[in-house]
């Protein structure tokens, strides 16, 4: 089972078109607790602030930050024991939820399951909308930017296209060849119009969105190329200021200034990295890595504070996502085990005993916290998606 969840890792880093991979079963019926509804009036689009890349890392204080002593928990927010989920969405098997995301202000639930992307609000989790793509989603995300005139969802296929849908009424917008073969990850600086995407080419590619979203034209061509590894890169992200670009590269993560493109820093792991997560303060990245562990790194003297590790594992199993909550408070991670983990940052001595939750499926290969961290969903590779609650 471990060499299957392995080489199904492998066949969705590489080029593909998931229509010419496998057939297109139709969904079968949600849980009866989730109402699929007729389309309803069009999304109007969040208001925040737009901002641009900032300047050049600014000096850093050379005092070291201790996820123990630094980030405290007084209440601990885990239930005891964890709970069954709070609802699940059963789509095809052969459909997997490799993708999910929010808009800006936490409204919509977007779920990519196979090649349909299923707009959720986010209240009541009633379907409203969904999009059909020609293949697998490699990584989504909406447009923050206060200078739209609709919702704009992005998405990076795992046929390399980068597309952009207008989330309102299931248009396509733009589709443009981002990557010669899959497309596996994309990020966009916060709050800003430049998006990075990353596939299996050693390179990562930023991109101006601006004339896209002020003049409706598709003619886009990458602003910048940066060696992101040296084969394929599995995952990238903006650290919360959008000064940093961070990039997976077989056991290490590369750091670059966005401004300059200077490599700032090299975060070498011990074994293949496939996700990571920066911390919402931003001085913390915590590094996924094969063997079911999550190592955290203090990005101020690029020095590793520790590792969070899951009894018994096997050094076949790997971690698909990590995820921090919104207040930085949880580490959860997906496992190719099937199981969903979930660490308190605030104390040590829990680094070693997460909470371990069995969602009863295949691997676990996409996470997400709700807005205010009350709940935790989690997509699996046979067509799983749950909620899981959290106490506060």
């Amino acid at each position: 089972m471990r060499l299957l969840s392995i080489l199904i890792l492998l066949i969705l880093l590489s080029a593909c078109n998931s229509s010419d991979t496998l057939p297109s079963p139709s969904l079968t019926p949600p849980y009866p607790a989730v109402s699929h509804p007729s389309p309803r009036s069009p999304v109007t689009s969040p208001q925040s602030s737009q901002s641009t890349v900032p300047s050049p890392l600014p000096s850093l204080s050379p005092t070291p930050l201790s996820l123990a002593t630094d980030i405290t928990n007084p209440q601990s927010r885990i239930p005891s024991p964890f709970p069954s989920p709070a609802f699940q969405i059963t789509y095809s098997p052969w459909d997997p939820v490799l993708a999910q995301t929010w808009s800006p202000d936490g409204s919509i639930l977007a779920v990519a399951a196979g090649t349909k992307v299923y707009l959720y609000e986010s209240q009541s989790f009633v379907l409203f909308r969904s999009i059909q793509l020609d293949a697998w989603v490699g990584g989504m995300e909406f447009y923050s930017g206060s200078n739209a005139d609709r919702l704009i969802l992005s998405l990076i296929l795992k046929n390399g296209k980068l597309e952009f849908w207008d989330a309102s009424s299931s248009e396509l917008i733009c589709s443009v060849q981002a990557h010669p073969r899959s497309g596996n990850s994309l990020d966009f600086v916060p709050g800003g119009t430049v998006l990075a995407t990353a596939g299996s080419d050693p390179m990562v590619r930023l991109w101006e969105l601006q004339p896209l979203i002020e003049g409706n034209t598709c003619s886009l061509e990458p602003t910048a190329e940066l060696i992101g590894s040296s084969f394929a890169v599995p995952y990238l992200q903006f650290n919360p200021s959008g000064v940093d670009l961070a990039s997976v590269d077989g056991r290490a993560v590369r750091v670059r200034e966005v401004a300059t493109e200077r490599l700032a820093g090299v975060l070498q792991g011990e074994d293949s990295i496939f996700s990571m997560d920066y911390h919402p303060s931003g001085d913390i990245i915590a590094v996924a890595e094969i063997g079911e562990k999550v190592r955290l790194w203090d990005l101020l003297t690029q020095k590793e504070i520790g590792v969070l590790t899951v009894p018994n594992a096997q050094r076949g199993h790997f971690i698909w996502q990590v995820v921090f909550s919104p207040d930085g408070l949880l580490v959860a991670s997906g496992s190719s085990s099937g199981k969903l983990y979930l660490w308190e940052t605030g104390d040590a001595k829990n680094w070693e005993k997460p909470i371990i939750f069995d969602a009863d499926t295949r691997d676990i290969c996409s996470i997400s916290f709700n807005f205010d961290g009350s709940m935790l969903f989690s997509g699996s590779l046979d067509g799983h998606f749950a909620a899981w609650s959290i106490s506060k």
